[in-house]
């Protein structure tokens, strides 16, 4: 879907895990959690809705990538509420 342009796909893992694991090409990212203790970032809803409207517009269909699948699950249930 990302590949054909019909969806965005977020990286929600941390700055210090696409530094080290690396990232796929093309995703954008914004943070579920920062730093070493993996403090949730408050401004994850905003940060979000700014970065998929620039990258895809307002409608665009948003997939969430993460390590594990918990991190994405959280910040799916956020950003739709």
């Amino acid at each position: 879907l990302a590949q054909n342009g019909d969806a965005v796909l977020v990286d929600v893992r941390s700055a210090e895990e696409r530094k080290f694991v690396g990232h796929i090409p093309g995703t954008v990212h914004v943070p579920w959690a920062t730093g070493t203790s993996l403090t949730r970032n408050p401004r994850f809803v905003r940060e979000l809705e700014a970065k998929v409207a620039s990258a895809g517009g307002k409608d665009a269909v948003v997939l969430l990538l993460c390590r594990s699948g918990k991190r994405s699950a959280l910040a799916a249930e956020a950003a739709a509420k």
